[in-house]
């Protein structure tokens, strides 16, 4: 149940507060990735090379943003990065 005074943005308003709101959480959250080397940047050449060498196994997998809140409904929970 929603806090008396608490308002509930909705449409254009509310995509506002939570990109706002989740905007920093998810940088901090993608340094992490960053920092534990999770990820990798590679060249348009290295790609290309990993595909002609993988052949059919080669596949890229996309991610997406999971946000949740906390169940007190009184901040934000942590963004996580999820495989699609």
């Amino acid at each position: 149940m929603q806090p008396a005074n608490e308002t509930l943005l909705v449409g254009a308003a509310r995509s506002k507060e939570v990109t706002t709101k989740w905007l920093t959480l998810k940088q901090k959250e993608w340094s992490k990735w960053r920092q534990f080397e999770a990820t990798k940047d590679i060249s348009a050449e290295e790609l290309s090379a990993l595909r002609q060498r993988l052949g059919a196994k080669f596949q890229i997998v996309s991610t997406r943003w999971v946000l949740t809140c906390k169940s007190d409904g009184t901040r934000p929970g942590r963004p996580r990065r999820g495989l699609r």
